[in-house]
């Protein structure tokens, strides 16, 4: 699960789903869905749509929530996502101006100083940004507050 590559079949269709996530030069964690279809009669398509999906909700705190323009998101996942992924969904979402906030590399690494908390509990005491979601999660990010 996670930063490795993950292959799904989907028995229905006969066909294999891949997603695959990319440290390129590229955007930070962006994501390539391809679906192979061919193998797919017409009449079976509609089985796609069978694909769980899972709401998380997206709490955001200080200057990021000025960025993105609200303080909560209800986001729609496939199940089995981690917290790289919703963090993929919300580049897509916002654009790159929450990523460039958040100092992302392009090697993947995010500010050490940016706190992710899945239901209250720190991300980085679970399995970072591998720590799989679960339907009805509640994702705050809190962005690190200055002062004097």
């Amino acid at each position: 699960m996670g930063i490795k590559e993950r292959y799904i079949e989907h028995k229905s269709l006969g066909s294999l789903v891949q997603q695959r996530p990319s440290f390129g030069n590229s955007n930070f964690l962006k994501h390539r869905y391809r679906i192979n279809l061919f193998k797919a009669e017409s009449n079976r398509f509609k089985s796609v749509l069978d694909v769980k999906i899972m709401n998380i909700k997206v709490r955001y705190f200080t200057t990021l929530r000025e960025l993105v323009g609200t303080r909560e998101d209800g986001l729609e996942l496939m199940e089995g996502s981690n917290l790289a992924e919703l963090l993929e969904t919300i580049s897509i979402k916002y654009g790159t101006t929450a990523f460039t906030y958040l100092h992302v590399t392009e090697s993947g690494i995010i500010d050490p100083s940016i706190k992710f908390l899945i239901n209250g509990v720190g991300a980085q005491s679970l399995c970072g940004l591998e720590t799989e979601l679960k339907d009805g999660d509640v994702v705050a990010i809190i962005p690190p507050i200055g002062g004097g």
